[in-house]
């Protein structure tokens, strides 16, 4: 199981989603999906952020030497997962939209961490 976590703002809206995909890039440029995440978080009071783990389920993927890791991290992955209007409201009967801006923190002790479990 992979699992990817980081402290999480979005000041602007009470509900907002954390979509990540890991990709395997090859040498030539070509991407392989490898797994992907989404969570919704609803709470108004979220605008001091919030510590947010994505589990992007089990996998079993190997990254062939002179491959890369690349890491998309989006707010929202429509039509795959349904869309947050970002108001908190059930998504069925949502009527309004509210803008949510998010921001990742990368460094330091909160920032953006991936633990990858390996096999041997």
């Amino acid at each position: 199981m992979l699992r990817c976590g980081s402290r999480w703002t979005w000041p602007a809206a009470p509900s907002a989603d954390l979509f990540l995909r890991v990709l395997d890039v090859y040498e030539n440029g070509q991407v392989q999906n490898v797994a992907d995440g989404i969570v919704r978080i609803t709470d108004p009071g979220l605008g001091e952020g919030v510590p947010v783990e994505v589990d992007l389920g089990p996998i079993g993927h190997r990254f062939a030497a002179g491959h890369r890791l690349r890491l998309v991290v989006a707010s929202g992955a429509h039509p795959y997962y349904n869309r947050n209007l970002g108001n908190g409201e059930p998504t069925a009967t949502a009527t309004r939209i509210r803008v949510a801006r998010q921001a990742v923190a990368v460094g330091g002790e909160d920032g953006l961490r991936i633990a990858f479990p390996l096999a041997r």
